[in-house]
């Protein structure tokens, strides 16, 4: 909602779109959950919400990524994976979760953040990467995942007292990633016109 409210001075911020857009069709996904599992059409949700939601984590890391060579690795892991899951949806049937896909989505992110970090780190020596607004929706992405990771993936082998006991919890998870968010945009809404000068060392020359 931050993105719509302050549009005005978040529309010229790269990845708010994205962002919106993902907040927009994920809220929708998991408002008609509910419908969509009383109509038996899960077999049809499960596949669009783990792509969709990997397309917006390739996004929002490709944009920043400045070596070709690592976006066409972006590029050619990410058509295997989606390759690889729609042959796994068609072949598979899911008992309560796609537990398989969100791992391997999960592992193929991290990979990404691990180059984006590195892209980052080669092109600002490190220095003001707290500073971008893309290095905290990054970190807010790092923390959905890990803290949804271990429930994705025991989802199919707890029973369903179980599952209804501990579930819940992997919602913080995703809590925090949208505090995070809304937080970042928040901020670097109202400070965009705010120049960041990168720091450079004193002139000691006094030859003059």
């Amino acid at each position: 909602m931050i993105v719509i409210f302050q549009w005005n001075k978040t529309k010229k911020i790269k990845p708010c779109f994205g962002i919106l857009a993902y907040s927009t069709i994920f809220f929708l996904l998991n408002y008609f959950f509910d419908s969509i599992e009383s109509n038996k059409l899960l077999w049809i949700y499960y596949p669009t919400y783990t792509i969709l939601e990997f397309l917006f984590f390739f996004y929002i890391l490709f944009i920043e990524i400045t070596n070709k060579t690592v976006k066409r690795f972006f590029i050619f892991s990410s058509l295997i994976f989606i390759l690889g899951i729609t042959i796994f949806y068609s072949n598979e049937k899911i008992q309560r979760l796609d537990s398989l896909p969100i791992a391997f989505e999960t592992i193929l992110v991290y990979i990404f953040i691990f180059f984006y970090l590195k892209d980052k780190f080669n092109s600002l020596g490190g220095y003001n990467l707290q500073k971008q607004l893309h290095f905290w929706i990054v970190a807010g992405i790092m923390f959905y995942l890990s803290g949804t990771f271990f429930f994705n993936i025991l989802a199919n082998y707890l029973n369903p007292k179980q599952l209804l006991q501990f579930w819940h919890y992997s919602f913080l998870a995703d809590i925090i990633k949208n505090i995070i968010f809304t937080i970042a945009i928040f901020y670097f809404a109202n400070n965009s016109s705010k120049k960041i000068i990168p720091n450079q060392l004193p002139n000691l020359d006094f030859t003059n």
